[in-house]
Protein backbone atom coordinates (compact mmCIF):
# COMPACT_ATOMS: atom_id res chain seq x y z
CA UNK A 1 0.00 0.00 0.00
CA UNK A 2 1.44 3.38 -1.00
CA UNK A 3 1.49 6.52 1.11
CA UNK A 4 -1.27 9.06 0.44
CA UNK A 5 -0.43 11.81 -2.03
CA UNK A 6 -0.45 15.39 -0.73
CA UNK A 7 -3.46 17.27 -2.06
CA UNK A 8 -4.78 20.82 -2.29
CA UNK A 9 -8.43 21.38 -1.41
CA UNK A 10 -10.69 24.33 -2.25
CA UNK A 11 -14.29 25.21 -1.59
CA UNK A 12 -16.47 24.02 -4.49
CA UNK A 13 -17.99 27.52 -4.90
CA UNK A 14 -14.55 28.93 -5.81
CA UNK A 15 -14.44 26.85 -9.02
CA UNK A 16 -15.82 28.35 -12.22
CA UNK A 17 -16.51 26.85 -15.64
CA UNK A 18 -15.53 28.44 -18.96
CA UNK A 19 -16.74 26.32 -21.87
CA UNK A 20 -15.47 22.89 -20.77
CA UNK A 21 -12.56 24.17 -18.64
CA UNK A 22 -12.60 24.57 -14.88
CA UNK A 23 -10.84 27.57 -13.37
CA UNK A 24 -10.20 29.52 -10.19
CA UNK A 25 -9.16 33.10 -9.57
CA UNK A 26 -6.14 33.66 -7.35
CA UNK A 27 -4.71 36.79 -5.74
CA UNK A 28 -1.09 37.60 -6.60
CA UNK A 29 1.30 39.14 -4.02
CA UNK A 30 0.53 42.62 -5.45
CA UNK A 31 -3.23 41.97 -4.88
CA UNK A 32 -4.07 41.59 -8.56
CA UNK A 33 -6.42 38.85 -9.73
CA UNK A 34 -5.06 35.97 -11.83
CA UNK A 35 -7.12 33.46 -13.84
CA UNK A 36 -5.92 29.86 -13.47
CA UNK A 37 -7.22 26.81 -15.28
CA UNK A 38 -7.28 23.80 -12.99
CA UNK A 39 -7.52 20.04 -13.20
CA UNK A 40 -9.94 18.69 -10.60
CA UNK A 41 -9.90 15.57 -8.50
CA UNK A 42 -12.60 14.08 -6.27
CA UNK A 43 -14.64 15.76 -3.55
CA UNK A 44 -13.39 14.87 -0.06
CA UNK A 45 -15.31 16.02 3.01
CA UNK A 46 -17.10 18.71 0.99
CA UNK A 47 -13.92 20.17 -0.54
CA UNK A 48 -12.70 19.67 -4.12
CA UNK A 49 -9.20 18.32 -4.75
CA UNK A 50 -7.17 20.43 -7.20
CA UNK A 51 -4.69 18.24 -9.08
CA UNK A 52 -3.09 20.98 -11.23
CA UNK A 53 -3.21 24.75 -11.58
CA UNK A 54 -2.66 26.05 -8.05
CA UNK A 55 0.09 25.52 -5.52
CA UNK A 56 0.28 25.46 -1.74
CA UNK A 57 0.17 29.04 -0.50
CA UNK A 58 -1.81 30.42 -3.45
CA UNK A 59 -4.71 32.63 -2.33
CA UNK A 60 -7.88 31.43 -4.07
CA UNK A 61 -10.89 33.76 -4.33
CA UNK A 62 -14.00 32.09 -2.90
CA UNK A 63 -16.58 34.91 -2.91
CA UNK A 64 -17.75 37.30 -5.62
CA UNK A 65 -16.52 35.33 -8.63
CA UNK A 66 -19.09 37.01 -10.90
CA UNK A 67 -17.55 40.43 -10.10
CA UNK A 68 -13.88 39.43 -10.45
CA UNK A 69 -11.84 40.30 -13.54
CA UNK A 70 -8.32 39.01 -14.21
CA UNK A 71 -5.77 41.79 -13.72
CA UNK A 72 -8.02 43.84 -11.41
CA UNK A 73 -6.76 45.05 -8.02
CA UNK A 74 -8.57 43.62 -4.99
CA UNK A 75 -8.52 44.08 -1.24
CA UNK A 76 -8.63 40.44 -0.06
CA UNK A 77 -10.00 39.23 3.26
CA UNK A 78 -8.43 36.00 4.50
CA UNK A 79 -10.86 33.27 5.56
Amino acid sequence: MSAPEPALFVNEKSIGTNQNQKFVFTVAPDNTVAYRTVKLGPVVDGKRVIREGVAAGDRVIINGLQRVVAGAKVDPELQ
